[in-house]
C-alpha cells in the first residue's frame, strides 16, 4: 500500500502539461495600439509588472531598469482596478517612454474584476494555466518573471520593493538546459 501511494505521488510530478497556455501564444495591445505577440520575446527573460503613475515608484523602477539594462524584456502593465482610463495612456507614455519598456493598453489584473480577468493575467494568476503559481494581483508594483523558455518562474506582490536582493538574484538566475 505504502509503495502504491509513493507511485501515485511521483505521478504527479512527472504528468505532462495539458490544457495550459502556452505564454508565448498569448497576444495583447500595447498603448500604440499595436499587437505585442509574447513570442516575439522567446529565449529572452521577461518581466510583467503592474505600473503606476506615482513618481516614487517610476523613480525605483527607473534605477532598477538601469541595473537590470538588456538582460529582459520589461512590460508594464497599467491595471484597469486602479483606475486606469484610456485617457490615461498618454500620462502613462510620458512618465515610462524614456526607459525602454513595452507599455501594454489597460488590463483587468485582478481574479475578482467584474468585467473578468484579462488573459494575459488568467495564465499569470492561475496554476492550471501556468503550472506554477496561484496569486491575485495586489496593487501597482506586482512582478511576474517569465523565463527563457516561457515559464512563470517568480512573482511577487508589491510589498517586494525592485530593490529586494531576491529580485535581484531572480534576474540574476541562469538558464536551465
Amino acid at each position: 500500500m505504502k509503495k502504491a501511494f509513493y507511485i501515485f505521488c511521483a505521478a504527479l510530478f512527472f504528468v505532462p502539461k495539458m490544457n495550459a497556455q502556452d505564454f508565448y501564444t498569448i497576444s495583447v495591445k500595447d498603448i500604440n495600439n499595436q499587437v505585442v505577440k509574447f513570442d516575439d520575446f522567446r529565449g529572452k527573460k521577461v518581466l510583467l509588472v503592474t505600473i503606476s503613475t506615482d513618481t516614487s515608484f517610476f523613480k525605483t523602477f527607473s534605477e532598477f531598469k538601469t541595473i537590470a539594462g538588456d538582460s529582459l524584456v520589461i512590460v508594464g502593465i497599467p491595471a484597469c482596478e486602479s483606475g486606469f482610463t484610456s485617457a490615461d495612456l498618454p500620462r502613462i507614455s510620458a512618465i515610462y517612454g524614456s526607459l525602454n519598456i513595452v507599455i501594454l493598453q489597460n488590463q483587468y489584473v485582478k481574479k475578482s474584476s467584474l468585467q473578468g480577468q484579462s488573459n494575459l493575467f488568467q495564465w499569470l494568476t492561475k496554476r492550471e494555466n501556468n503550472h506554477h503559481f496561484d496569486v491575485d494581483v495586489k496593487g501597482f508594483g506586482d512582478k511576474f518573471f517569465v523565463s527563457e523558455d516561457g515559464d512563470l518562474y517568480a512573482s511577487f506582490n508589491s510589498d517586494i520593493d525592485f530593490s529586494n536582493a531576491v529580485i535581484k538574484r531572480v534576474i540574476a538566475r541562469k538558464k536551465h538546459s
